[in-house]
């Protein structure tokens, strides 16, 4: 698995786990949460990866605050993807996506491709590019 797709699935339990019990999430379990998230990718870890983690985090955060306030605690939503688009609408996962990004950029795979295309359409809410892998691939291939 590459280090793009491992960190954007790290990423997505990180949601689900805040979204399950947003009042058991404390800044050392965010800080662990990051450290831990980071070093289980090969070195060296990309900056850019380090950057997109930390706003992650910083979103997970703030989503925890925003259902764990009295006014919303009886109302998280069953799906935890609907938690985090209530709390912060399709920004909410921009992070994975500029991941997602950077990935394609340094290591290139069909499922991180496929990974993108579904995360662009999540957060900009329209496709990113209307070709396949291989016709993707093969334009990549030609740019000087």
């Amino acid at each position: 698995m590459s280090s793009a797709l491992s960190l954007i699935g790290s990423i997505d339990r990180l949601y689900e786990r805040v979204m399950d019990d947003p009042g058991a999430f404390d800044e050392s379990e965010m800080e662990g949460w990051y450290t831990d998230a980071l070093g289980s990718l090969p070195p060296p870890v990309d900056k850019q990866y380090g950057r997109w983690a930390r706003r992650a985090m910083r979103l997970a955060k703030r989503m925890a605050a925003y259902w764990a306030d009295t006014d919303r605690s009886g109302s998280v939503p069953p799906d935890w993807r609907n938690g985090i688009d209530q709390a912060h609408g399709p920004q909410g996962w921009q992070p994975t996506l500029e991941i997602a990004r950077r990935g394609l950029e340094i290591e290139p795979t069909e499922e991180l491709f496929d990974e993108m295309q579904r995360r662009f359409r999540e957060v900009n809410l329209q496709p990113w590019l209307d070709v396949t892998w291989d016709e993707w691939l093969a334009e990549r291939q030609q740019e000087p």
